[in-house]
């Protein structure tokens, strides 16, 4: 079998996430459910289904779209998940839900398909298990969760750890759109530097 070297393309960026430690027991029981959870892209395709015909036509013209349409979409599509959240905060005893991860201050990461590289200031010892979930800044923004497994940890300072993680559980089709937004965020970076 040949290796998907797409996955293995890096990019530094600030993004929305959120990680926590498991204990294997659940590390275990989460990877035996994980095929059968909604993946981040089919939860977006579900919330605005239009998007996915949008999606057919825009991967055509992607050079063609205006940027006052695209701003108009995106604020739209921000709008609706804000207020989404703003009333689930409201409503009494319910936790906010996973959308909401988006409206959270993004930071340092590095990230390819294949695992999250992040600043943290506590210890995670190598092969501690983790649940993670990123906020693709894309249009329109999802979440993607996965399962991952802390391969490294480096002592940045007294209390700053550079904690390297794989992917251990992904679903393929946000692996792919994790994988298209690093090379328009290359692209782009490649953009500006030769039009300096």
């Amino acid at each position: 079998m040949i290796p998907d070297r797409r996955s293995s393309v890096r990019i530094d960026d600030y993004l929305a996430f959120s990680y926590k430690v498991i204990p294997e027991s659940q590390y275990k029981a989460e990877l035996d459910l994980f095929p059968k959870t909604q993946s981040g892209v089919e939860q977006i395709e579900t919330k605005y289904p239009f998007f996915s015909c949008l999606q057919d036509k825009y991967n055509d013209i992607e050079g063609d779209i205006t940027v006052s349409d695209q701003v108009v979409l995106d604020l739209l599509v921000n709008i609706n998940d804000k207020l989404d959240s703003i009333i689930q905060m409201l409503g009494a005893g319910q936790e906010p839900n996973r959308f909401n991860l988006c409206l959270k201050k993004p930071s340092f990461v590095n990230i390819s398909g294949g695992g999250l590289r992040f600043l943290s200031d506590k210890e995670i010892k190598k092969g501690s298990f983790l649940k993670i979930q990123i906020c693709i800044p894309a249009f329109p923004s999802f979440v993607i969760s996965t399962l991952a497994e802390v391969i490294w940890t480096e002592i940045q300072s007294p209390d700053r750890y550079l904690i390297a993680t794989q992917f251990t559980a992904i679903h393929e089709d946000d692996r792919d759109a994790l994988i298209h937004y690093i090379f328009i965020k290359q692209r782009k970076s490649i953009r500006k530097t030769k039009g300096r």
